[in-house]
């Protein structure tokens, strides 16, 4: 009886992690998925570190009494604050559907044979 529960756990095992990632429709695209946030995590980074930049260089200009920021700076500024906050969002909306994928994991795996011992023919009396 042993050997059916593992064998069928070792089946179901190799499911569970394909639906680990209720968000993507298969593990190439969650894959992807992936990448795309990381690469977008550098993307971001680097754009703050210039939106910081460029504040800074304003600010100074603003300070020493020379130039102050034009229309299109400030209007870039707004825009690079906006996707910050479009970004921050969707990071939070993927937090909350990986919690939720782990939460329905988490659900499946716990009707895995393998989370039972086998007392059969035994009484815990």
């Amino acid at each position: 009886m042993d050997i059916v529960f593992h064998a069928v756990a070792s089946i179901i095992g190799e499911f569970v992690p394909l639906l680990c990632c209720g968000i993507c429709t298969s593990t190439k695209n969650c894959t992807k998925l992936h990448s795309n946030l990381n690469e977008l995590e550098v993307e971001m980074k680097k754009l703050m570190d210039l939106r910081d930049d460029i504040q800074h260089k304003l600010g100074s200009a603003d300070q020493k009494g020379g130039n102050s920021a034009t229309s299109s700076a400030v209007e870039w500024l707004r825009e690079v604050e906006e996707l910050v906050n479009k970004v921050n969002t969707m990071k939070e909306n993927t937090k909350v559907a990986r919690m939720l994928d782990e939460a329905e994991t988490l659900q499946i795996s716990s009707s895995l044979p393998s989370l039972f011992e086998s007392n059969l023919g035994q009484d815990k009396y």
